[in-house]
């Protein structure tokens, strides 16, 4: 190796340095507009929430204020609306467990089906194996 090839060979090692440090500059470019974009999504949505939960806050306050009854018959109302609602719930979350343990039932007897078909057939392919590997041999011991 002659002292050209020497230098030839560093310089492409400080090259190669330099293709790197530029890389990772670009890199940390690239990572610091995706974290300001991360952050600029994240206040978006803190300011959504806040608007939401405001707004929701100054309906329920405007709701009070401007009720035709009076605070105890709009107690009374929302209580009664409150119990509706539970039950209601409770019908759709009973109706949901049934619905879901039906689905269920009906996916392990399929699922059992597919298992023994699947065994039926492996069962019948290795005993047609074993006969063919059986007359292979029974043929070889003629000739």
């Amino acid at each position: 190796m002659g002292i050209e090839t020497i230098g030839l060979s560093l310089n492409m090692k400080g090259s190669v340095r330099m293709h790197c440090r530029n890389l990772e500059k670009r890199l940390k470019k690239f990572s610091h507009a995706m974290n300001f974009q991360q952050s600029k999504e994240e206040a978006r949505k803190k300011g959504l929430m806040k608007g939401l939960a405001f707004g929701t806050l100054l309906g329920a306050v405007l709701g009070v204020l401007y009720a035709p009854d009076k605070g105890e018959v709009t107690r009374q109302k929302t209580k009664e609306e409150a119990m509706r609602l539970k039950e209601q719930m409770e019908e759709n979350f009973e109706h949901g467990k049934e619905r879901a343990s039906e689905l269920l039932e009906e996916k392990k007897g399929r699922a059992e089906e597919i298992w023994l078909s699947t065994k039926t057939n492996f069962t019948s392919d290795s005993e047609d194996s074993d006969e063919e590997s059986t007359s292979d041999e029974e043929e070889q011991s003629k000739k």
